[in-house]
């Protein structure tokens, strides 16, 4: 088990990674070739699967496994807010898999704030746009 101090380390660790990814400009044209394979190596980094993976992956596994990183609400939501920006630049086929996730990581957002935010609502209610595309 991880002391607090170490917790808090990895926290803020996790927090500044996620805080420059949210900064990247994602461009349609280099996001085969180039883009999606390093967003996916730095998502690997802070949450231990990829973006194949996160779309893979079973949703209550996967939110499980987020879960057990004791993220604080902000994060999830910067992960959500993440994953929703590069979203359109995904294939149809996966967008509707990551559009899940997203959703359920905005939820788990809004439950880990202890407060009702309309700010969380409207991105899960523009992420549901995703869901009927398989």
């Amino acid at each position: 088990m991880l002391s607090k101090g170490l917790k808090d380390e990895k926290k803020e660790e996790v927090d500044k990674a996620l805080n420059s990814l949210l900064t990247w400009d994602f461009i349609p044209q280099n996001w085969d070739a180039q883009q999606r394979d390093q967003i996916s190596k730095k998502i690997q980094q802070i949450l231990g699967f990829n973006l194949d993976e996160i779309i893979s992956t079973e949703t209550n596994i996967f939110i499980n496994t987020l879960q057990q990183k004791n993220f604080d609400f902000e994060m999830y939501e910067k992960l959500a807010d993440l994953l929703q920006q590069i979203i359109t630049l995904e294939a149809p086929e996966n967008q509707t898999f990551l559009a899940e996730k997203i959703i359920l990581i905005y939820k788990t957002a809004q439950e880990e704030s202890k407060t009702f935010s309309f700010n969380l609502v409207q991105k899960i209610s523009e992420t549901t746009k995703y869901l009927h595309q398989k």
